[in-house]
């Protein structure tokens, strides 16, 4: 389990519709945030890539997400001294955990 549903629950206030909302969110936005974080790539823009990765990892950070939050803040870092050499494969795995949580999240709605 990737996701902290208890803290996540706990900043919320406890409001399922509010999770909802999050998860419908996440679930239509992070397919285009992980295209443009894959097209800063690249691109090879270190600002293009820390902003996709910032706007990503502002998304799943709704769910204390702590290894996909700890690896995108890494690509930021990475992109703001210009040493994204990892970065491709990084985004890999990036792209991999978004499936792993969305998954996560859409089981988590259907209350399995």
């Amino acid at each position: 389990m990737m996701i902290d549903y208890e803290a996540t629950m706990k900043s919320i206030g406890n409001d399922r519709s509010l999770f909802e909302t999050l998860v419908q969110i996440f679930l239509e936005d992070y397919p285009a945030l992980l295209a443009d974080l894959g097209q800063a790539v690249k691109s090879e823009s270190n600002e293009a890539v820390y902003s996709a990765a910032h706007r990503l990892k502002g998304l799943v950070s709704n769910f204390h997400t702590k290894e996909l939050v700890d690896i995108l803040a890494e690509i930021e870092v990475s992109a703001r001294s210009a040493q994204s050499t990892s970065t491709a494969v990084a985004v890999q795995n990036i792209s991999m955990l978004c499936t792993a949580m969305a998954n996560e999240l859409k089981s988590r709605l259907a209350g399995t």
